[in-house]
C-alpha cells in the first residue's frame, strides 16, 4: 500500500506540529508466487506451517459422537461432532489450538464451530419504534424537576400502546427483528458428515489418505420460528496441517438483513497475542473505516476490548489479509499459535477476539457484569452489519452496506504457525476451485419481491394510525394540552376499527419478520 499523508508543520492552538491531519492509502499490485500443497517442508515452514502431518486416518470415537482426522506424527487432530456438525478441536504437535465442549450452549456460551449469524446488540441495531422499551424507559419515572405528576413514568398509556402497535406490525429496530426470527438462538438440525479424500473418493473408519475432506451440511432452525438457514463446509486437511474452510449459506428472502456471515470459533486463553494485516489500529467497520488506514498491527486480545457503556458488539477489524493469534511463550520447536486468512488472495475477512461470547455481551448491562472466560472467542466474518449512527433511534444503517438475502460462498485458511516463524501472509493455495474468490448469489427476483411487499404492506398498517394523528394536528393546528390528548383518543378510536378490518393475528405473521 502506498500511503499519502498530510500533517502540520508548526505547533497550533489545538494540535502540536507533525499532527495528521488528512491521508489516502492506495494498493499497490505486486506478485504472491504460488506454493504447491506437496512442497517441501521447509518451504512450507517459512510460510508459518509447522511441517508435515500426513498420512491422515479417519476414526470415530467409541460413543459415535466425534469424527477424528488423525495426523501421522501422532500429534495433530482434527475432530467434528457427529450430532451437531460443530468444528470440535484443532491440535497441532500437541498443542490445542480451537477447541469447543459438544453441544455446549448452556449459561451463555452459545455453539461455536458453526456457521453464525448473530452478533451482541449495539445502540444502533436497537434503534426503532422499540428504543424506548427497549431500553426500559417504559419502567423509568419521571424526576421532579419535570413538573410531571409523582410516580408517573416516562412510557405509559397511550404512548406505550403506540409503541406496542409498532411492535406488533414490525416497525421495529434491526435488533428486535433478529430476536423475533430466533437468530441468537440457532440450533443445527439435519446434520450429516462425510469424509472423502482428495479424488472424491469416500473414506469409511480406518480409511487414510494424504489429504482429507471433511463435508457438512446442516440446517440452522429456531424453536417457535420459520427461520431455516441451510449451511454446508468442507473441512480440507492439507499435508502439512493447514485447514482450508469452505463455507456456504442460503439466506432466504423471508428473513431480515442478517447481523453477520461468518463463523465462531474458541481458542485457548492462553493465544492471547494477536497480529494482522488490515485495517487499524483501533476497531472498525464497513461503514466506519475510512480513517483506519491498512497496516501491520500488534494488539492483545484484552486490548480489542472496547469497554462502551452499555456492553455491545465491539473490537472489529476489517480490511483482514491475515491475522494470528499466539502464545506469549511456547516451547521450542512447538507450534506457537493460529494463523487465519481469506481462502483466496483478492478477498479480505473481519474479526474480533475477546474473554467472553456474545451472548455475554447481549446479555450483561454493565462492563464489570461481562464473564471472564477460560477461553478466547474468536469471530471470523465474511460480511458484517455496518454500524449506522445517523441517529439511534431509527434504522439507519445504509441501505448499501446491509447484509441481502442470497447464497454467499467464501473459504478460511487456518494455518498453524511454527515456533521460528514470524507472522507473515501465507501463499497462495494451488488447489484450483477449492480456493476460488468468494461469491454471493442474489435470492430470486420473486421471492425478494414477495418479501418487500410483505414487510411494505406491515409498516402501511403500522404507520397509517401515526399518519392521520399528525394530518389532525396540522389541520387543527391543536397546541399541548386537553386537545392533543383528546385528539389522541379520537386517532387511537380510529386505529382500534381500522384493526378489527383485518384478521390481525393471521394477517401479521404474513407481514412481518414474526415466528
Amino acid at each position: 500500500f502506498l500511503k499519502l499523508s498530510v500533517s502540520l508543520m508548526r505547533d497550533e492552538t489545538w494540535a502540536e506540529k507533525g499532527f495528521c491531519i488528512g491521508h489516502e492509502q492506495f494498493s499497490v499490485a505486486t506478485a504472491i508466487a504460488a506454493v504447491a500443497a506437496d512442497a517441501p517442508t521447509t518451504l512450507l515452514a517459512d510460510f508459518g506451517a509447522a511441517g508435515r502431518c500426513g498420512p491422515f486416518t479417519v476414526v470415530r470415537t467409541e460413543d459415535k459422537a466425534r469424527l477424528e482426522i488423525r495426523g501421522g506424527d501422532n500429534d495433530s487432530l482434527l475432530a467434528v461432532s457427529l450430532a451437531t456438525g460443530q468444528l470440535l478441536e484443532l491440535t497441532r504437535q500437541g498443542v490445542v489450538l480451537l477447541q469447543q465442549a459438544p453441544g455446549a450452549g448452556d449459561g451463555g456460551v452459545g455453539l461455536s464451530g458453526l456457521q453464525s449469524f448473530w452478533r451482541a446488540h449495539t445502540d444502533n441495531d436497537n434503534g426503532g419504534s422499540d428504543t424506548l422499551t427497549g431500553s426500559g424507559a417504559d419502567c423509568q419515572l419521571w424526576g421532579p424537576e419535570t413538573g410531571m405528576p409523582s410516580g408517573r413514568k416516562r412510557v405509559d398509556g397511550v404512548k406505550k400502546g403506540v409503541l406496542n402497535w409498532f411492535y406488533y406490525w414490525g416497525d421495529i429496530s434491526y435488533g428486535a427483528q433478529w430476536t423475533r426470527c430466533g437468530l441468537d438462538r440457532l440450533q443445527p438440525v439435519g446434520v450429516s458428515v462425510e469424509v472423502e479424500d482428495a479424488a472424491g473418493c469416500m473414506l469409511e473408519e480406518g480409511g487414510s489418505a494424504d489429504s482429507v475432506v471433511i463435508k457438512v451440511r446442516y440446517t440452522l432452525v429456531a424453536t417457535g420460528t420459520k427461520t431455516k438457514i441451510v449451511c454446508s463446509t468442507s473441512m480440507h486437511v492439507l499435508p502439512d496441517g493447514e485447514v482450508l474452510l469452505h463455507n456456504e449459506c442460503s439466506v432466504p428472502a423471508g428473513l431480515p438483513p442478517m447481523a453477520r456471515v461468518g463463523m465462531l470459533l474458541t481458542t485457548p486463553d492462553a493465544l492471547d497475542r494477536v497480529t494482522y494485516l488490515g485495517h487499524g489500529p483501533v476497531e472498525n467497520y464497513v461503514d466506519r473505516r475510512a480513517g483506519s488506514a491498512v497496516g501491520r498491527y500488534s494488539t492483545t486480545v484484552d486490548d480489542m476490548f472496547v469497554p462502551y457503556l452499555v456492553p455491545s458488539e465491539n473490537g472489529s477489524r476489517g480490511g483482514v489479509r491475515w491475522a494470528t493469534l499466539e502464545a506469549e511463550h511456547s516451547d521450542a520447536g512447538a507450534c506457537k499459535g493460529l494463523m487465519f486468512a481469506p481462502g483466496n488472495s483478492e478477498d479480505t475477512l473481519s474479526f474480533s477476539a475477546h474473554r467472553c461470547t456474545p451472548w455475554d455481551l447481549h446479555v450483561a448491562r454493565h462492563v464489570h457484569e461481562l464473564p471472564r472466560r477460560p477461553a478466547i472467542t474468536l469471530t471470523i466474518e465474511h460480511r458484517q452489519m455496518p454500524c449506522g449512527g445517523n441517529d439511534s433511534w431509527s434504522r439507519s444503517q445504509s441501505k448499501q452496506y446491509l447484509i441481502q438475502p442470497g447464497t454467499y460462498s467464501y473459504s478460511i485458511r487456518l494455518r498453524p504457525l511454527a515456533t521460528a516463524t514470524a507472522p507473515q501472509r501465507p501463499p497462495a493455495l494451488s488447489l484450483g476451485a477449492v480456493a476460488k474468490p468468494a461469491t454471493f448469489q442474489p435470492a430470486g427476483a420473486a421471492s425478494c419481491m414477495a418479501a418487500k411487499w410483505r414487510v411494505s404492506a406491515g409498516l402501511l398498517v403500522a404507520r397509517t394510525p401515526l399518519g392521520l394523528l399528525e394530518g389532525i394536528v396540522m389541520l387543527t393546528d391543536f397546541k399541548v394540552g386537553a386537545p392533543v390528548t383528546s385528539c389522541i383518543t379520537v386517532v387511537l378510536a380510529l386505529t382500534t376499527a381500522y384493526a378489527m378490518l383485518w384478521p390481525s393475528r393471521v394477517f401479521q405473521m404474513l407481514l412481518a419478520y414474526a415466528p
